[in-house]
Parts: C-alpha cells; sequence; structure tokens
C-alpha cells in the first residue's frame, strides 16, 4: 500500500502534467487522476481515526485543490470550519479504551478526530465550533486545547446526577439473528432496577437511583456483525416506540444488543454526560458493567493507575487506563462493582455538596478522624490536601472498609488497616489516579494502602501523611506540614514512604 506522502505527490504530478494540456491522451490522464484521488480518499479515510496527524501533514490547501478539474475535487479533502453540538462517548474494551468524538452540525454528523489532546475537558452537549480537515464525514483536526481548531461557544454543565432517573433499556437482536434472546426480561429488570439502583443509592448515600422498564427483545434491521451505534439506536428507540414506549417519559437509555460481533472489540459504549449507553450482550452484562457505563453518562471518565517503580508519584510512567481495581470507573474485566473514589464522588455532588457527607480541604499541620467510607451517615469521608498549585493536583484520602458494595475488600487487609489515596485535578476529569502506598512490594497495586505505622512523604510538596489509627470507627490521619505553604513540586515528582 502506497504512503499518505508519495500518493499526495502522485496526485499532485498528475494534475501537472493534466493542466499543461499538452498531452494528447488528456482524456486518460483525466481518468488516472479520478482513480488515484479516490484511492486517495480511501486511504485518508482509514487514516482517520489512528493517525489524524497525518492527514492534516499531507492535506492539500485550499488553492491547490482548486487546480483540480471538478470531478476529481470531489474526491478531495477540504478546509473546513464548522458549529453545532458536540457527542463524546467512550469505547470500553477490555484493556483499553478509546473516546470518540463527534458534531451534530447543519443536519449531519460529523467524527471529529484530534491529532494531539483531545478535548476531556469538555462534555456532551457542549455547543462548540471546529476547524479541520475534511475527509467524507471525519474531520482531522490538529488539537482538542487549541482555539484554531476547536472553540468553546458554550459549555454544558455536568448534567444532574441527583434524583430517580427514568431509564429504558431496549433489547436488540439483529436481522441475521432474529431469534438471539440471550437474557430474560426479568434477569434485566433485577440487574438494572434492583442491583444497579442499590448501588446508585450506596454510593450516593441515598439521593440517587433507578426506574424504568425493560423493553424488548425487538429485531431490528441492522446485521449482527454492524457497529453503527447511532442506526442501533435509532432503530431501537424506533421498535420501542412502535410498541408503545412513550421515550418522552425516560431521561436515560440502555441499548442492550444479544450479541454483536462487529462490535466485538468493545463490552460497553457511552456518552460522557449524555444519556446513552450500549452494552454487548456477548460478553458480561452484570451490575459492574451497567454501574460502569451509567457513570460515564453522569459526566465521570476512568479510574486510572501510573505505575512509577519505587516511587509513589512521577511525571512519566506506566500508565494503565483501568488500573484502580477498587473503583468500579476501573478495572472493567473483574466483577466487584467498588464504590467510586472521594475524587469522582466530589464531582457529582455526591460528597462535599448540600446534605452529602463533607470532604475536608486540609491546609494545615494536624490530626484528623475520617469515618469508613462506605458508611451511610454524615461523618467527614474523606481529606484533600493540595499536592500541586501548578496542576491544581489533591491528595485525595480515604478509609475503605467491606461494607455493603465495598464488601470484595475484606480480603485485603493493607486496603481494611489504612488509607487508600488517589492524586486528581478537579479542573482535570480524566486525572483521577489510584496511588500504589507500597511501591517496593511486588505486588504492585494489589497493595496499594499506606498501613497504620507508615508515612509518606511528599518533600517538594512539603507535607507528610500518616495514619496512626484504624478501628470500626474510623481512622485517625496525621498531616504535617514542612511549612505553613504548600510549594508546588517540579515537573519530576517523587514521594517516600518511610
Amino acid at each position: 500500500m502506497e504512503s499518505p506522502e508519495s500518493i499526495t505527490l502522485k496526485l499532485l504530478d498528475l494534475n501537472a502534467r493534466h493542466l499543461s494540456g499538452t498531452q494528447s491522451n488528456n482524456a486518460q490522464l483525466l481518468s488516472e487522476l479520478q482513480t488515484v484521488a479516490a484511492t486517495r480518499q480511501q486511504l485518508l479515510a482509514a487514516l482517520a481515526e489512528s493517525n489524524p496527524g497525518e492527514i492534516l501533514q499531507v492535506a492539500l490547501p485550499a488553492n491547490v485543490r482548486e487546480t483540480f478539474p471538478a470531478s476529481v475535487q470531489a474526491f478531495l479533502e477540504q478546509q473546513v470550519d464548522a458549529e453545532g453540538v458536540l457527542e463524546v462517548a467512550v469505547e470500553d474494551r477490555k484493556q483499553e479504551s478509546r473516546l470518540h468524538f463527534s458534531l451534530q452540525s447543519g443536519g449531519e454528523r460529523l467524527t471529529l478526530n484530534f491529532a494531539t489532546n483531545p478535548p476531556v475537558h469538555l462534555l456532551t452537549g457542549s455547543h462548540v465550533r471546529v476547524h479541520g480537515v475534511r475527509v467524507g464525514n471525519e474531520l482531522a483536526l490538529s488539537s482538542g486545547t487549541s482555539t484554531t481548531s476547536l472553540q468553546v461557544v458554550a459549555a454544558t454543565t455536568l448534567p444532574s446526577t441527583l434524583g430517580t432517573f427514568n431509564t429504558l433499556v431496549i433489547m436488540v437482536n439483529f436481522q441475521d439473528q432474529p431469534t438471539a434472546q440471550p437474557f430474560t426480561s426479568a434477569a434485566v429488570q433485577d440487574v438494572v432496577f434492583n442491583q444497579t439502583s442499590s448501588w446508585d443509592l450506596e454510593n450516593s448515600f441515598q439521593k440517587t437511583s433507578l426506574t424504568g422498564n425493560v423493553a424488548g427483545w425487538f429485531t431490528i434491521a441492522v446485521n449482527s456483525t454492524s457497529c453503527d451505534t447511532s442506526t442501533i439506536k435509532t432503530d431501537a428507540q424506533a421498535a420501542a416506540q412502535s410498541a408503545g414506549y412513550s421515550l418522552a417519559n425516560y431521561s436515560r437509555f440502555i441499548y442492550l444488543m444479544s450479541s454483536n460481533s462487529g462490535c466485538s472489540a468493545w463490552w460497553g459504549w457511552a456518552t460522557i454526560g449524555g444519556s446513552d449507553v450500549w452494552i454487548n450482550g456477548m460478553y458480561q452484562f452484570a451490575t459492574h458493567v451497567v454501574a460502569h457505563e451509567m457513570g460515564h453518562n453522569f459526566g465521570l471518565y476512568h479510574a486510572h493507575t501510573v505505575d512509577c517503580g519505587t516511587s509513589v508519584v512521577c511525571s512519566s510512567g506506566t500508565f494503565s487506563e483501568y488500573g484502580d481495581w477498587i473503583d468500579v470507573m476501573g478495572a472493567p474485566s473483574y466483577t466487584q462493582a467498588g464504590h467510586f473514589n472521594s475524587f469522582q464522588k466530589e464531582r457529582l455532588g455526591w460528597l462535599n455538596s448540600g446534605n452529602e457527607p463533607p470532604i475536608m480541604a486540609v491546609t494545615s499541620s494536624g490530626t484528623y478522624q475520617i469515618g469508613p467510607y462506605e458508611e451511610q451517615n454524615s461523618t467527614l469521608k474523606a481529606l484533600k490536601i493540595l499536592q500541586s498549585s501548578t496542576s491544581s493536583s489533591y491528595y485525595y484520602v480515604e478509609y475503605r472498609q467491606p461494607v455493603g458494595f465495598d464488601s470484595f475488600l475484606s480480603g485485603y487487609s493493607d486496603i481494611v488497616g489504612g488509607i487508600v489515596v488517589h492524586l486528581a485535578s478537579p479542573s482535570n476529569s480524566n486525572s483521577s489516579d489510584l496511588l500504589d502506598m507500597t511501591p517496593s512490594s511486588p505486588s504492585s497495586f494489589n497493595d496499594p494502602a499506606l498501613v497504620v505505622g507508615q508515612s509518606y512523604t511528599d518533600s517538594t510538596a512539603g507535607v507528610t501523611i500518616t495514619p496512626i489509627s484504624a478501628s470500626s470507627t474510623g481512622a485517625s490521619v496525621r498531616v504535617t506540614f514542612g511549612s505553613s505553604t504548600v510549594v508546588a513540586p517540579p515537573t519530576n515528582l517523587t514521594g517516600v514512604v518511610h
């Protein structure tokens, strides 16, 4: 296969010969131009998701594009400006995930592909203006943080996360597998409106729950080898509406597919800050799957880890998208549905907002008592300690116990007998990292807690964190600042456990 550079040079050479008009076989040249342009268009379209930067490198300037015959221009990319409503979606795979951005503009849907820095600070529903190179319905853009390629006209706020959410689960199978019905309505009802709703209630301190209906099975006019989520959504909703369900009565939708080999790369797909979830029934359909995907609807990204070797915090390390196995927004292949961490709950207003239990921002040395994280009461649930004023990152300190949906933690003595620490920045919704407080342990993140009797010191931030006791009523944590002001650490961060 030719490279984008070589086929672009070939196209330009053919056009130059065609423009000279001295060739006796100009009609043949025009035909060859059209063929090469069509081949190049297919090549660039295939690169749109994997390498949009390469499209930007070989894109023809507008004044060069205009020199081609009209019949050839139809195959050529264009520099375009577009404005509309943004959709941000995440594709959940077993070991990795992919973000997808699209723009509803002027009655059409454009897929946005960012060469660098996708705009993870934005949610579905934001009104944006973009500039990029268009190939078919794909748009290549330089950066999600550059105003040259993306301007925010009106950023949407985090959707409501409190209350009862009326949800419609639409079960669909496909025209090539019309009899496939791997789940009963009763089983789906139990997973979503009993188990997952109970999970939401416990996590939100009884402020958020799910109610609704299970519709289907419906056979839609799509093959099981097709992974067009937009068409699956449209056909599923149309089938449910024809069966008598009023879509206006629901604020959330789950499209449960019987088994879709076309979507075999992923087990779940959800809009971030939106209202839609797609679940591939060829994998699991369970509480942790639904809670994870609907967490994306609430506006959450994943819960990560960064392996820093013998350090706790570093500027670069081995990144794991789903590394935080304690949090349901991490570890998708695990069966447990652990609580959202305190950074995530703070974002949702499930902690430190209104009548929700508090998080304390610690700014002075002292000993602080935090209650068991999962207990349904108003005790202090976490500490928040500034780690870097440059990145606005904080240490979030929790006392996790094997209670309720966190009962699976009973086998982890370090967590039960110590404190769990995350690092995150409220200004970056995709920044949640579980820290390994035993970096010299060969178990890595399997024993991440800081246990009683150990201390963690971030010398550059000027702070030491020490759990001094842990009991059924809570944990006592001493926080010591080396100076009255927390200083911003340099680029290369290190922490010491002692």
